[in-house]
């Protein structure tokens, strides 16, 4: 049975509003009708799953193999890859610890754990690019539960790109380093979703967007499978991890169709 999303009325009234973008927070909550939850509280209650990037390669090369991604390749809500900063997957191996793979999932969503300019854009993890290593300056959320209440990766995406949440974020981002950043985003305020169908509502856009993408991809990948062009294919998939599934669902598990 999924475990209900916690919702917490007293947060919008108890919480601080000296910052501008806590003060949109409340004025958020006011004017649509939620609550605001943390993202501590959802972790809490295994509504997501957070954890911190793989840490900083000893050496990069364009003539290696595993992509690098830094806050800087987080770009149109995607995640970059710079042909200038690939690693060995030696060295790979080695941040991704003793699982041996990244340990990513499609569909997760990608932050900045501080920001520098205007680098406080999030990400989605599509299928098949899950085979990276991820900057220590760069947190992971992962939506586990809370199906039933409106929480998919997808609208948590949507609640992060508003700019209420935004401007929350970086205020903490910018004044801590990636480590205490880490602990910090706990305390950061979303919207509750109101309801399953509400949910679906007002992160149409972002779910339309990012399903026809991985659809699209997923078709020319098997075009380019059948076509015996298995180089293109690869470059568009990637390089398969070792004991991972390749298979990925389009949808997300969990997510509301």
């Amino acid at each position: 049975m999924a475990r209900r999303t916690p919702h917490p009325a007293d947060v919008a009234t108890s919480a601080s509003v000296d910052s501008p973008g806590e003060r949109a927070l409340a004025e958020l909550s006011a004017e649509q009708g939620v609550t605001l939850v943390t993202i501590g509280e959802l972790l809490d209650a295994n509504i997501l799953k957070g954890r911190a990037g793989h840490g900083t390669p000893s050496h990069r090369e364009p003539t290696d193999t595993v992509p690098y991604v830094q806050r800087s390749d987080l770009r149109s809500l995607r995640v970059t890859v710079n042909p200038a900063t690939l690693v060995p997957s030696t060295v790979a191996r080695t941040l991704w610890g003793s699982v041996g793979h990244s340990d990513l999932q499609a569909w997760d969503v990608i932050a900045p754990a501080r920001a520098s300019g205007d680098m406080s854009a999030f990400a989605i993890l599509l299928p098949g690019e899950q085979r990276v290593v991820l900057s220590e300056e760069l947190v992971v959320l992962r939506v586990i539960d809370g199906a039933s209440d409106g929480w998919d990766p997808f609208y948590l995406l949507w609640a992060l790109c508003l700019p209420a949440v935004r401007q929350q974020w970086r205020c903490v981002t910018e004044r801590t380093d990636s480590e205490g950043a880490i602990a910090q985003y706990r305390d950061l305020h979303l919207p509750a979703p109101r309801s399953r169908a509400w949910a679906v509502q007002v992160s149409a856009g972002i779910r339309a967007h990012f399903l026809t993408l991985a659809d699209s991809e997923s078709r020319f990948r098997a075009h380019a499978s059948d076509s015996a062009l298995d180089a293109m294919a690869a470059d568009v998939a990637g390089e398969a991890e070792e004991g991972v599934d390749t298979d990925t669902p389009i949808l997300p598990q969990g997510a509301i169709e």
